[in-house]
Formats: structure tokens, C-alpha cells, sequence
């Protein structure tokens, strides 16, 4: 299986691109086949001009984003499109719902991608602090250049990075 976390900020756009035909005519029979309920209770009717009503499942699907409130992820709907390999056989439904049901839960790959940020951010400062020193050594012997200044405000974009990063991991964790 193949997959990747896609971040967006409406549940909504999410659901009618899902049900939609895709970009390149991919999404054929969309229907749900796992979920936090019984997917037949929570899949959107057919009307009787044969578009879907989405509005029950849009309504749930809020909730919890409406529950955190200002303690949401700054980008809190989470898509992970996940495809058979080409060689791979048809699977069926009960098939997909195991395979949804195995996969990593989104919020280990986001603590990735944060970790990661955060390990670019502490390389970042690290290069920042050997470059202040050179300035400040250059400063002290006389020598003043625009540099110090530039070093300065890098540190402090990266400090900022730094602290917006931390938040994202304080709100995922317990």
C-alpha cells in the first residue's frame, strides 16, 4: 500500500473532492468502507436526482473540530489517500476496511514531520549561533559589519520556527 498525510482546513472540500471524480477520473464507486461507525450509517444518501447528500456526514465529521476549538491543529483535516500497487489484486470492501484499520494512525505521522522540523530548526540554530560568534568576534575587533545584524534576525525567525513547532507538539500530546 502506498500512502501519504495530506493536511487541509474543510472536511467539507475534502468530502465532495472524494466523492467528486478526482483529478484524473480516479475516484470510481466512492463509497466509505470503514469508519467510526457502521459505514452503511454514515455513508451519504443518494438523492432522487442522484447527487449525494453530504450533510449528515459533514455534521459529524465537524464535531470534533468544533469541540477543540482554538486548541486545533492550525490545519486539522487529515487525508491519507492510500492505493494498491498496480500488480496488486482487486481488493474488496472488507479488504480496504483491514487495510484502513492497519495503518499507522495520522497523528504518528504528523509527530514525524514535527520531529523533523524541529531537528532542521536545532540544525538551523546551531549555524546561526557559530555565525553570531564570528560577527560578534569581528565586532570586538573592530570590524562592524551588516552581518551581525542579519545573523541576529535569522536567530530569531528560527526561535520563533522553534516555538511554533513546540506548540504543535504540546497540542498532540496528552
Amino acid at each position: 500500500m502506498i500512502g501519504k498525510v495530506l493536511r487541509g482546513t474543510r472536511v467539507q472540500g475534502l468530502i465532495r473532492y472524494l466523492y467528486g471524480p478526482g483529478r484524473a477520473e480516479e475516484h470510481r464507486n466512492p463509497h466509505i468502507v470503514a469508519g467510526f461507525r457502521d459505514p452503511a450509517e454514515i455513508e451519504p444518501v443518494i438523492r432522487a436526482d442522484g447527487s449525494r447528500d453530504f450533510r449528515r456526514l459533514e455534521g459529524l465529521l465537524a464535531q470534533p473540530l468544533a469541540l477543540l476549538g482554538e486548541r486545533n491543529y492550525r490545519k486539522p483535516v487529515w487525508h491519507l489517500p492510500v492505493r494498491a500497487a498496480p500488480e496488486d489484486p482487486i481488493l474488496t470492501d472488507q479488504r480496504w476496511a483491514q487495510v484502513a484499520r492497519n495503518i499507522d494512525r495520522p497523528e504518528h505521522s504528523v509527530l514525524r514531520e514535527l520531529l523533523g522540523a524541529l531537528m532542521h530548526a536545532s540544525g538551523q540554530v546551531r549555524r546561526i549561533g557559530v555565525n553570531l560568534n564570528q560577527a560578534v568576534a569581528a565586532l570586538n575587533s573592530g570590524e562592524f559589519s551588516d552581518l551581525l545584524s542579519m545573523y541576529a534576525q535569522a536567530a530569531y525567525r528560527t526561535v520563533l520556527k522553534l516555538d511554533e513547532v513546540a506548540d504543535e507538539v504540546r497540542v498532540l500530546l496528552p
